[in-house]
């Protein structure tokens, strides 16, 4: 009675994260929690710059993959594999950037000249080549000779790069010590990594635009290319140990004991499994994982998740969800998105990138057959979830077939059932699945 009655009170915004009776259980004359909460963000600004930052590639999704494995079955599951297999090679590009740093404090940039022992003086140029296609820029060739010590092809692994597998521990150990304790170190973080981008991206804005040739090169930058489109690198760890947390949370933390330690074994796992990338022939692996994880399978996925979201799911559930937290209802022009835009629009760039699908390539070197094979591979370890899941979800469930299907498409994740909102009560009613029920 107490605990409702002090709920009741309670401002609508807080009254949405408060315990219910159901949470709660009496033993004797002691009311404890049933399960221990939570960890949230410390407020909204964490949230935004977090979701700020995953825009341009450094920040974190926590509860979105989740919700897609509540509503969309092997769509969620496929979403936290492709994050996985994200994670172990995403960092590979943060040790190429901590070597160009580590070598930006040198007296001058050694990528600017063609006056150093891995240049091929007679193939070099120390500015823009223009129409010499024969040559090749000082940087490309410091990426290609210093960087990389590239090998002659995927064939020839070559050994490690040293200086980039330290570099490599140098990344995981930041990441680590940057989500180790979940959104409590997190949304620390994120003041710094979702803001700092922007003035990176605007001072080479001003720098570039003073280059030569700038005109074109910002008209090519800005004419889009669907097939590309969803071709962005993310920090992804964090939705691998959520997963594993949010499902196997309890049988993990009886071995392990501390959270800390998941996230040290997953982080040392995707470590592991990215040392290939720096080995000599490390960047043929890069660009085949690349080709496969981040154009193919994410489009695939993305496809999936959307009709999962928005169809399965349904717009109606999304904007009381909203509505739950913000107090009003999304408009009609959001509701549009979600309802057809969004759908529409990833349908048409999975179609255009089938139609214009290229076998992985890097710069002129052509893969072998057995390379294409395993790209194909890594990207059926993600997408082949999807209809494994429907399968599973379909033989669970009883009745006739249309029963079954019926049963599978329908969302289990519970709005709260005392919820007295003409929203709510709408969400079972057939007619509010419509189309226009749905928008207006």
């Amino acid at each position: 009675m107490e605990v409702g009655a002090g709920n009741s009170k309670m401002p609508s915004d807080k009254r949405d994260y408060a315990l219910k009776p159901s949470d709660l259980k009496v033993t004797g004359e002691k009311t404890e929690v049933s399960e221990p909460q939570r960890p949230t963000w410390s407020g909204r600004l964490e949230f935004i710059l977090a979701s700020v930052g995953y825009a341009v590639g450094l920040g974190n999704v926590w509860r979105f993959p989740y919700l897609c494995y509540s509503s969309g079955g092997g769509v969620g599951l496929a979403t936290v594999v492709i994050s996985f297999v994200f994670s172990t090679y995403y960092n590979v590009l943060m040790s190429w950037a901590f070597y160009y740093l580590y070598n930006s404090f040198g007296e001058s940039l050694p990528w600017k000249s063609c006056n150093n022992t891995w240049n091929a003086v007679g193939n070099c140029s120390s500015g823009f080549p223009g129409n010499n296609t024969h040559l090749q820029s000082a940087g490309q060739q410091f990426f290609d000779h210093r960087l990389l010590e590239k090998s002659s092809g995927i064939e020839e692994a070559g050994g490690l790069r040293w200086e980039l597998f330290g570099f490599l521990i140098l990344s995981w150990v930041i990441v680590y010590l940057c989500i180790f304790k979940g959104v409590k170190s997190t949304g620390k973080v994120v003041y710094f990594t979702a803001i700092f981008p922007y003035f990176i991206l605007f001072a080479l804005l001003i720098n570039n635009v003073q280059l030569p040739g700038a005109k074109n090169g910002i008209l090519y930058f800005v004419t889009p290319v669907w097939s590309k489109l969803f071709e962005v690198k993310f920090a992804t760890v964090e939705v691998a140990i959520t997963f594993i947390k949010d499902e196997f949370g309890r049988e993990v933390l009886r071995f392990l004991k501390r959270e800390e330690l998941l996230t040290l074994l997953v982080c040392f796992l995707c470590f592991i499994l990215g040392l290939p990338h720096v080995t000599r022939g490390g960047i043929y692996i890069f660009q085949l994982m690349d080709h496969y994880t981040a154009v193919v399978s994410l489009i695939i996925l993305a496809f999936f998740e959307v009709v999962a979201v928005c169809w399965i799911f349904g717009v109606p559930r999304i904007s009381l969800m909203v509505k739950r937290m913000q107090g009003k209802t999304p408009s009609i022009y959001f509701r549009l998105c979600w309802l057809l835009l969004c759908p529409i629009l990833v349908l048409c760039i999975l179609f255009s990138s089938i139609i214009q699908y290229t076998p992985a390539k890097y710069g002129k070197y052509t893969y072998p057959l057995w390379a294409e094979w395993v790209g194909w591979l890594v990207s059926l370890v993600s997408v082949v979830w999807i209809p494994l899941g429907a399968i599973h979800e379909l033989c669970k469930n009883k009745g006739s077939f249309l029963q079954r299907l019926k049963t599978s498409m329908t969302p289990t994740i519970d709005l709260d059932a005392e919820d007295s909102m003409p929203e709510k009560q709408n969400l079972d009613n057939p007619a509010s699945e419509a189309l226009f029920t749905s928008v207006i």
